[in-house]
């Protein structure tokens, strides 16, 4: 049986369903936060003390006191504390920020869920860790002390806290606009590709928005300095570790099921894009 696990934001925790939660970092051994896992929810990790290594994907990270972590849903990843951590989590599904907000592409103009070339956390001043702390607080609780208005409540608190971040990281960063992706197609583009399951060419793409695939791929390098072709890849690639680890599926159905008829070609493509074959990449997990 793998070792990965899919962490699933728990909707009735507090009797009512509710797609936000906020508790302590001491909590992560019992939302199952201590081994290999995905999840279907973002996160924002508050870390006040002690120290922890962070894998994702290729990426190790070791984080300390006073910094922030954000990160998305999907991508596999793994704790490994070094220390005693204290400090607060804020998970949360785009579903709780996209049923509120009239933006529909609010979550993807944020730099610290979307930005490839920088990393997903930040290094905090006392002053500024005392500030999200209370912020987090808020937020936590009035979702443990739920009121018929909470939802409410909690929804301006996150958008309040979402925003300030943002400014912050893209201060950390130097990014001059902090809501840089501000292109219409760019961001269209972004939540088509998070919609479709399985494998569809740049042309496809190009054609359901409406524009010729040359333009496409202009207004994509201008954005992320890579071809649509490139981030298309690497969204196939995410979906395919996904099946490969959680679905009961054997490598040729997860290839037919993304769009390969021949094993072969997935197997060639898989190891192209990851330097490793499916059936390395599941051994790997299943130690």
């Amino acid at each position: 049986m793998s070792a990965i696990e899919e962490v699933l934001l728990d909707k009735n925790k507090y009797g009512e369903q509710l797609l936000i939660d906020c508790h302590s970092s001491s909590d992560i051994e019992i939302a199952g936060f201590n081994k290999y896992y995905t999840s279907n929810f973002y996160e924002i990790h508050l870390i006040e003390s002690g120290s922890v290594n962070m894998h994702i994907g290729n990426l190790k990270m070791e984080l300390k006191q006073n910094m922030l972590l954000f990160l998305t849903p999907s991508k596999i990843r793994h704790w490994e504390p070094t220390g005693e951590m204290k400090g607060k989590i804020l998970i949360f599904e785009s579903g709780f920020v996209e049923h509120f907000f009239k933006d529909n592409f609010f979550l993807y103009k944020l730099q610290y869920f979307q930005n490839a070339e920088t990393l997903p956390y930040i290094q905090l001043s006392v002053d500024d860790l005392n500030q999200y702390k209370i912020l987090f607080s808020e937020i936590e609780n009035e979702i443990i002390a739920l009121e018929t208005d909470s939802q409410h409540l909690i929804r301006a608190a996150l958008f309040y806290l979402l925003v300030k971040l943002n400014r912050h990281y893209s201060t950390h960063y130097n990014i001059k606009d902090s809501f840089v992706i501000s292109n219409t197609l760019v961001l269209r583009f972004l939540k088509l590709l998070d919609k479709t399951t399985g494998r569809k060419g740049v042309q496809e793409y190009a054609n359901e928005l409406g524009v010729s695939k040359t333009h496409l791929n202009n207004v994509l390098k201008m954005q992320f300095n890579c071809t649509a072709l490139y981030l298309i890849n690497s969204k196939l690639i995410e979906q395919s570790k996904k099946e490969l680890l959680f679905s009961k599926k054997n490598i040729s159905e997860v290839g037919f099921e993304i769009g390969f008829s021949e094993t072969s070609n997935f197997v060639r493509f898989f190891k192209n894009q990851t330097g490793t074959t499916p059936s390395d990449f599941v051994r790997h997990f299943s130690k």
